[in-house]
């Protein structure tokens, strides 16, 4: 009799279970997440998504990463066929066909209850570069760091006897100095004031004068003006800009290749010691420096310095604004998409995905 009772108990406690654990299965919710290996890391099976998988039991996560190359020809495909993930990194240029055609969820209500984080860490105008029409349909791209920057020769402007420039004109001063004074002491005619790829991106601070850019990879800038969304590419302002950058390069203070350039003559035109200006990540200074020195360039000291203010008082860089932004493909998933993405902000995850000491580890590396 007591074995029959065991028996019985054992068999409800297996059957509670069971329907606990399928209750559990079905209440998981899944988010498709399809996202740019190149701008977030490998993360699948890493400590990223460990600490997210962490933190959000519940939800079954299927990842979907699509190469940066392959993206200009498989995303418009996939709008078009309206099969676009739960959540996913797009390029805020398709931002009106995407609300046009009612593939994206606007976020101001969700993000005043779960992304406060976002919302709280976000630099100054950061956000608007997700909106369209008034509304937020995207959480723009944004980094702890300064992801790009002006940088400059400290050690040519010091072997000239000159100041760290602050405005365009005298930006243009320190230009024509590295290009006809021998800044690196070389006693050769050897140096310019800047160089660029074929994309000008790369001398985007210099258009952000006069209040507008090409932005990451040319594909313009949307800002509110008079109340209006406005492409950058459009606007007087631009014209302004390639006029003056067309006055460099005629005067000779921008390397004649920049208009060809691949990308490893640019970052070598740099390697050699003949470029005194330059627009990229901070991150790449202690290897450049440390090739430079390599080189024989003993005090060779590239550093990050403000971007150049133009006629109007207009000054900046496209660290916001990044083309690359996240967005929402409908109401049911956004409450926990966004709690999601908050969470990435803060510094418990920044911990629990081991961020701490990549970064440190970075640092010992010089990288």
């Amino acid at each position: 009799m007591l074995k029959k009772s065991l028996l019985v108990v054992l068999t409800v406690l297996i059957a509670v279970n069971f329907a606990a654990w399928g209750a559990a299965q079905e209440e998981q919710e899944t988010i498709r997440w399809m996202w740019l290996p190149e701008a977030m890391g490998d993360v699948e099976g890493g400590p990223f998504m460990q600490a997210i998988q962490e933190k959000f039991p519940e939800v079954k996560f299927e990842l979907e990463p699509i190469l940066y190359s392959a993206y200009p020809n498989r995303f418009p495909v996939m709008m078009a066929a309206g099969d676009l993930p739960d959540l996913f990194m797009g390029n805020t240029t398709y931002m009106p066909q995407l609300v046009e055609s009612d593939l994206v969820y606007p976020l101001d209500d969700v993000l005043e209850t779960k992304g406060s984080d976002i919302v709280g860490n976000a630099r100054d105008g950061q956000l608007l570069y997700g909106q369209y029409g008034g509304q937020q349909y995207a959480i723009p791209g944004s980094y702890l760091l300064k992801y790009f920057a002006q940088n400059i020769r400290m050690d040519w402007l010091e072997n000239l006897g000159l100041d760290v420039p602050v405005t365009l004109d005298e930006y243009r001063e320190v230009a024509r100095a590295f290009v006809n004074d021998d800044p690196n002491q070389s006693g050769k005619d050897d140096t310019y004031a800047a160089a660029f790829r074929k994309n000008i991106n790369f001398i985007d601070s210099f258009f952000w004068a006069f209040g507008v850019a090409p932005n990451h990879h040319q594909t313009g800038m949307w800002q509110i003006r008079d109340g209006k969304h406005t492409f950058d590419w459009v606007q007087p302002e631009m014209k302004q800009a390639l006029l003056e950058l067309a006055s460099w390069y005629e005067e000779g203070l921008i390397h004649p290749e920049s208009l060809t350039f691949e990308w490893n003559d640019w970052w070598n035109a740099y390697l050699r010691d003949s470029v005194g200006m330059w627009y990229h990540q901070p991150r790449r200074l202690p290897e450049m420096n440390a090739a430079l020195r390599q080189a024989g360039v003993e005090d060779a000291d590239m550093w990050p310095i403000a971007p150049p203010v133009g006629p109007d008082g207009h000054s900046g860089t496209s660290n916001e604004g990044q083309p690359w932004a996240m967005f929402f493909r409908k109401a049911e998933i956004s409450e926990k998409s966004v709690e999601i993405l908050n969470y990435t902000i803060r510094e418990e995850f920044f911990l629990a995905s081991e961020g701490r000491n990549r970064y440190l580890l970075s640092l010992e590396r010089g990288t």
